[in-house]
């Protein structure tokens, strides 16, 4: 009953899994000095809130660098899926792949994409991120791998987050995600917005980081 309690109140916004400010410019500070490949990984993932299956099928030919927008395919929305009815029961359904999103971003982390892209002279067709992969578990996809596979760049978030002291139990590469979406609750108040750069399917689930934020604000800080 308490866990239930905790996922309808927005919970992942309180817990301690979530990145603070101070936090993740700490991660960014440790991510550069591994060089551009990981400290690119770990900015793309945070400013495009992507989870992680999206960031490791991100193509160069996805980036529009002149109008510094990506297409990205929101692949929580397909595959298998578990859904629990009103009364309880759970089935199991099949969605289609849905259709890529043009999604964009900050122009300076588009820049950086850019030179990163240029610099290691990754055609096209060749995954932003390539990596040994070579099978794809997103079936829908048709992917042959050829990209970073999802353990690794667990990994790598893993190695980054106890170098800098931020590592807790629990603590993976999603809470990049859920750390944008606060901020731009905070900044916005709009659950709209933060619908649309989380990529959500229902506005309620954005709800809960503008109620965080607003629920901030009402208690104000101390100096």
């Amino acid at each position: 009953m308490k866990k239930q309690e905790n996922q309808g109140s927005g919970w992942h916004l309180k817990d301690q899994k979530n990145l603070r400010p101070e936090e993740i410019e700490r991660l960014f500070a440790t991510a550069k000095k591994y060089g551009r490949r990981i400290y690119l990984m770990v900015i793309v993932a945070y400013n495009g809130a992507f989870r992680v299956s999206e960031l490791i099928h991100l193509k160069v030919k996805d980036w529009n660098f002149p109008t510094s927008k990506v297409f990205v395919i929101p692949l929580k929305k397909a595959g298998r899926r578990r859904i629990r009815s009103p009364n309880g029961e759970i089935r199991v359904i099949d969605r289609a792949l849905p259709d890529p999103i043009e999604y964009p971003m900050p122009r300076n982390i588009s820049s950086a994409v850019e030179k990163y892209v240029r610099e290691n002279e990754l055609p096209k067709d060749s995954f932003l991120f390539p990596g040994r992969s070579k099978s794809c578990n997103v079936v829908k996809l048709k992917c042959p791998g050829g990209h970073i596979s999802k353990r690794m760049v667990q990994w790598i978030f893993d190695r980054l987050a106890v170098e800098c002291h931020i590592k807790i139990p629990g603590r993976g590469i999603h809470c990049l995600k859920h750390a944008r979406l606060t901020e731009v609750a905070a900044k916005t108040h709009d659950p709209y917005f933060v619908r649309d750069i989380g990529r959500h399917s229902s506005i309620s689930i954005s709800g809960h980081y503008v109620r965080f934020a607003e629920r901030v604000d009402e208690l104000g800080g101390k100096v």
